[in-house]
Formats: C-alpha cells, structure tokens, sequence
C-alpha cells in the first residue's frame, strides 16, 4: 500500500536520525549555520537546533567570503550540511 504525502516511509531509521543528532546537538561545542529560515524551523521543530546552537545568515553573498590573507592557526573547525528529510 502506498504511503500518504508527508507520511514517512522508514520511521523507525527517522526516529532514530533525530535522536542520534539531538545527542550530538547537545554538546556546547555544537553550532549550527543555516542559511534560510525554513531550514532553521525544520530543525528547531524537531528538537535539535535552538537560540542557542544556531545562527541564521538568511542567504549567502558570494561576495563576502573570500580566502583570509594569512592562514588561521589552531584547531580546524568542521562544517556539516544538514539537509531536510
């Protein structure tokens, strides 16, 4: 029988996504970089991103990243795209 619009089709490996990245969302350490608002409410709804871990650019400029002069030192910061499923 075919799933509804909107119904998910494997919902116990889903359960279990959302746990494991609101585990990993816990930590201070953790911050999360969304460039649109729904994406940012996608996340906030299922417990995972809050005021506190999450910043919102609305929309990137090109523009304005570009290649610093001299490399950072220090430890590396890692990025992850966390797209909506």
């Amino acid at each position: 029988m075919p799933k509804a619009p909107g119904q998910r089709r494997y919902p116990v490996a889903s359960a279990l996504t959302l746990f494991a990245f609101r585990m990993l969302a816990r930590p201070d350490c953790v911050h999360f970089t969304f460039e649109t608002k729904h994406d940012c409410d996608f996340w906030a709804e299922r417990g995972i991103a809050n005021d506190k871990n999450s910043s919102l650019i609305d929309g990137a400029e090109p523009d304005l990243f570009y290649p610093l002069e001299t490399p950072r030192t220090g430890p590396r910061q890692k990025f992850c795209s966390l797209p909506g499923f």
